[in-house]
Protein backbone atom coordinates (compact mmCIF):
# COMPACT_ATOMS: atom_id res chain seq x y z
CA UNK A 1 0.00 0.00 0.00
CA UNK A 2 1.39 3.48 -1.06
CA UNK A 3 0.81 6.66 1.37
CA UNK A 4 -0.75 9.50 -0.33
CA UNK A 5 2.73 11.77 -0.02
CA UNK A 6 4.88 9.28 -1.84
CA UNK A 7 2.55 8.88 -4.20
CA UNK A 8 2.69 12.63 -4.80
CA UNK A 9 6.20 12.66 -4.55
CA UNK A 10 5.91 10.10 -7.71
CA UNK A 11 4.15 12.21 -9.86
CA UNK A 12 5.19 15.65 -9.56
CA UNK A 13 6.54 18.04 -12.07
CA UNK A 14 3.67 17.94 -14.89
CA UNK A 15 0.68 20.04 -14.56
CA UNK A 16 -2.63 18.65 -16.45
CA UNK A 17 -3.05 20.59 -19.95
CA UNK A 18 -5.19 23.28 -20.58
CA UNK A 19 -8.25 23.22 -20.87
CA UNK A 20 -8.35 20.84 -17.61
CA UNK A 21 -8.06 21.87 -14.05
CA UNK A 22 -8.66 20.68 -10.72
CA UNK A 23 -10.94 22.22 -8.12
CA UNK A 24 -12.02 20.34 -4.93
CA UNK A 25 -9.60 17.28 -5.62
CA UNK A 26 -12.22 17.01 -8.67
CA UNK A 27 -11.48 16.95 -12.32
CA UNK A 28 -13.41 19.95 -14.75
CA UNK A 29 -12.96 20.96 -18.24
CA UNK A 30 -13.54 24.54 -19.97
CA UNK A 31 -15.90 24.64 -22.34
CA UNK A 32 -14.12 26.37 -24.85
CA UNK A 33 -17.69 27.57 -26.28
CA UNK A 34 -19.47 28.91 -23.52
CA UNK A 35 -16.53 29.20 -21.26
CA UNK A 36 -18.30 27.25 -18.34
CA UNK A 37 -17.00 24.42 -16.38
CA UNK A 38 -17.84 20.91 -16.60
CA UNK A 39 -17.48 18.20 -14.61
CA UNK A 40 -15.12 15.26 -15.85
CA UNK A 41 -13.98 13.25 -12.80
CA UNK A 42 -14.50 12.44 -9.35
CA UNK A 43 -10.82 11.47 -8.65
CA UNK A 44 -7.82 13.92 -10.32
CA UNK A 45 -5.66 12.10 -12.35
CA UNK A 46 -1.76 12.26 -12.12
CA UNK A 47 0.70 12.38 -15.39
CA UNK A 48 3.08 10.65 -14.95
CA UNK A 49 5.28 10.75 -18.30
CA UNK A 50 4.79 13.00 -21.86
CA UNK A 51 4.77 11.49 -24.88
CA UNK A 52 5.21 13.43 -27.82
CA UNK A 53 5.36 12.36 -31.38
CA UNK A 54 6.47 15.01 -33.90
CA UNK A 55 6.18 12.81 -36.57
CA UNK A 56 2.23 13.14 -36.25
CA UNK A 57 1.53 16.01 -34.34
CA UNK A 58 0.49 14.15 -31.64
CA UNK A 59 1.16 14.38 -27.22
CA UNK A 60 0.17 11.18 -25.25
CA UNK A 61 -0.07 10.98 -21.75
CA UNK A 62 0.45 8.02 -18.64
CA UNK A 63 -2.02 8.81 -15.92
CA UNK A 64 -1.77 7.59 -12.74
CA UNK A 65 -4.74 7.79 -9.57
CA UNK A 66 -4.44 7.13 -5.85
CA UNK A 67 -7.62 5.72 -4.63
CA UNK A 68 -7.85 4.47 -0.80
CA UNK A 69 -4.31 3.67 -0.42
CA UNK A 70 -4.11 1.72 -4.24
CA UNK A 71 -2.28 3.35 -7.31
Amino acid sequence: MTTYKAFIEEVEGLEIPSPFFTKENKLYKVNEKSGLEEYVSRQVPYITKCFDDFEKNNVQYELKWFNEGKV
